[in-house]
């Protein structure tokens, strides 16, 4: 992940350092857009409930829990410090959604219609300005990492999960269908994955967020001194 970030942040920066004089209206823009009437109107809000704070948890994996099995795992005295550090993933994710927005706009190719939304306006933003296939080969390694890190990551979450509802029994069981869960996800339409991953990240939200209100009311104590 950090090799991922390292590679993905500088190329990223030095693209919109190449088109710094750009910047200023595309800032300028991005504000304006987001601040108008339509865009703050019900069907603004709408899709800034349903895209952006949904992808956005997604990314990051803010109030999903996911975060706080690998960092339990940590050999610490302060549990409030070892929250902090996990905080500075949000911040690692907010950095990387920033720049790909700032690249496909100082590039232009979010204007082009022949580009199919998504990974593919930020390759093509990439290929413009590095030469030969060296723009290919950077996302081919970032997106590689990424999926490799996630994969990893989710599936030993999960694997942690199942393993206290099983009472640590049948562990191999869940790695079968998590393999053939990646297979399919591979397969089915993008669309269908994420319309899935949405519905059943919900609950899975709420039932944290509110555990959570629970523990820090029941250990206030930890807090004392913050």
């Amino acid at each position: 992940v950090p090799t991922m970030f390292v590679i993905f942040c500088s190329i990223s920066i030095w693209i919109i350092f190449m088109n710094i004089s750009k910047l200023p209206a595309i800032l300028s823009m991005i504000f304006k857009s987001a601040f108008t009437p339509k865009a703050m109107g019900g069907a603004g809000i709408g899709l800034i409930l349903r895209w952006g704070v949904v992808r956005g948890t997604h990314a990051s994996e803010s109030g999903v829990g996911t975060a706080g099995i690998p960092h339990s795992m940590a050999q610490t005295n302060d549990p409030v410090n070892q929250g902090i550090l996990a905080m500075i993933s949000v911040w690692s994710v907010m950095t990387i959604c920033i720049l790909t927005g700032l690249v496909v706009m100082v590039t232009g190719t979010w204007q082009d219609n022949s580009i199919p939304m998504g990974i593919n306006m930020l390759a093509t933003s990439f290929k413009m300005y590095t030469p030969g296939i060296t723009g290919d080969i950077i996302m081919i390694i970032s997106t590689f990492l990424f999926a490799l890190g996630s994969v990893i990551g989710n599936s030993y979450n999960g694997g942690q999960a199942f393993l206290y509802i099983t009472k640590n029994r049948w562990i191999k069981y869940y790695y079968y269908a998590n393999a053939i869960t990646l297979i399919l996800g591979s397969i089915f339409p993008v669309e269908l994955v994420w319309s899935s991953m949405d519905f059943f990240l919900a609950p899975v939200v709420l039932i944290n967020i509110l555990s959570v209100v629970f523990l820090v009311f029941k250990k206030k104590e930890i807090f004392k001194g913050i």
